[in-house]
């Protein structure tokens, strides 16, 4: 990759100096069904979750982020493709005066230096990549050392480190890989007048133990 991306000053955020082990190897995400099944989010980790557009991907990232940051937490979104939403964020209850926010506008230069600085960094608790609006065409030029270096950047911290993809990147570097899938629109009342009430959505583990949660995400 030629250096021509533009760098962060990770000096300029009051960063936790260290996060505390604490007794659970997951990340809760407070989506009980999620949870139930798969126990959250694994810490020490590459967590990659892979589907189309409206297959939950945001929707249990920013349950996540907020179960973080409600707690004071740290985390960073490194934005492909300048997609996240601040105020849909914000509406499930994510503290953005606790995330870092880092838009790369299709810059895969910019998006890998910004994941190796802030995996490198410490006292980020949640570090989200998000590539999933990027073009497959772009994607294969990836190589698959970058992930691993990902992998061993978060390896025996409580950091999550998770790849946000509309189809599986990561290959053996993931730990944890789910594939995404929408199940169902949900609606209340009937005919005509009914209103939208949310989407349900099923995670599926791509490597053994091929577990599966069914859960849903409200309108807000």
């Amino acid at each position: 990759m030629a250096a021509t991306a533009p760098v962060i000053n990770i000096r300029s955020f009051q960063l936790s100096p260290s996060l505390p082990k604490t007794p659970t190897d997951y990340l809760q995400t407070n989506i009980p069904f999620f949870d139930a099944r798969f126990n959250g989010l694994p810490k020490g980790s590459l967590t990659e979750l892979s589907g189309p557009s409206s297959t939950g991907k945001t929707s249990l990232i920013h349950a996540a982020l907020a179960e973080c940051t409600q707690r004071q937490e740290y985390c960073a979104y490194i934005d492909g493709s300048n997609t996240f939403s601040p105020t849909c964020a914000h509406a499930s209850q994510v503290d953005l005066a606790k995330l870092i926010w880092v838009r790369c506008t299709n810059n895969l230069e910019a998006a890998f230096q910004a994941a190796d600085l802030l995996t490198h960094s410490g006292g980020l608790r949640l570090i989200v990549m998000d590539i999933a609006n990027i073009p497959q065409s772009k994607l294969n030029h990836i190589p698959v050392s970058w992930w691993h270096r990902f992998r061993l950047a978060v390896q025996d911290t409580p950091a999550c480190f998770v790849l946000l993809s509309a189809s599986p990147q990561s290959k053996s570097s993931s730990q944890f890989s789910l594939l995404q899938k929408r199940q169902a629109t949900l609606w209340q009342g009937e005919g005509p007048g009914r209103v939208f009430a949310g989407l349900q959505f099923e995670s599926t583990q791509r490597k053994p133990p091929h577990r599966a949660a069914i859960w849903e995400a409200k309108a807000v």
